[in-house]
């Protein structure tokens, strides 16, 4: 009989469905997959939501992501939970940023045939992550229950913000709403 196993190996070079084991001060202990491999580093995203937080107390996208109250805990509070090892070979996203969440064009792609989702959330225009076309790839857990998460874009008309649901799918919520973390960076 045929099996499948998972080998645990030293490598120099990461490749693209790579996992990872990252152990998080005060969090527990999580697995990050490499979605994407670039001149950068290797992005990895965790597999499920470490914690729950609010984008922003009051509900408001004034300034998304990048000015959120999320954006702080996830690039201060988090970071430090971080292992030193790892952190030693982080490098800074394009916001300057070690850590962040996804965005929505890194799980759904620009989304041409969702006209409601291309006239209000402001789609940043990255291409589909080629592991997140597959669904259960979109759905993370968060102590061992479907987890509903953040995405770095908020909606053009109102104060929400664009989340996972807990079956992968895109959808929006109030800002002050509490949703997973699911954490993302660049390592190389």
């Amino acid at each position: 009989m045929e099996v499948k196993r998972i080998v645990t190996m030293d490598v120099n070079n990461f490749e693209l469905g790579d996992q990872i084991t990252v152990k998080l001060y005060g969090y527990g202990k999580f697995t990050a997959t490499a979605h994407e491999i670039t001149d950068k580093g290797t992005l990895f995203i965790f597999d499920d939501c470490v914690c729950e937080r609010q984008m922003n107390k009051e509900n408001t996208n004034e300034g998304g992501y990048l000015e959120s109250v999320l954006r702080k805990f996830v690039t201060q509070d988090l970071l430090k939970a971080f292992p030193d090892k790892l952190l030693a070979r982080m490098v800074k996203d394009d916001n300057g940023d070690l850590i962040s969440i996804p965005t929505y064009g890194q799980l759904f792609g620009k989304d041409f045939d969702d006209e409601w989702d291309q006239e209000n959330i402001e789609i940043d225009q990255r291409e589909q992550l080629p592991l997140m076309e597959m669904r259960k790839n979109r759905i993370a857990d968060l102590i061992g229950k479907w987890s509903w998460y953040w995405l770095q874009n908020k909606l053009r008309s109102s104060s929400n913000f664009a989340y996972v649901n807990g079956n992968g799918n895109a959808n929006h919520g109030d800002a002050s709403n509490s949703r997973g973390v699911r954490p993302a960076f660049l390592i190389r």
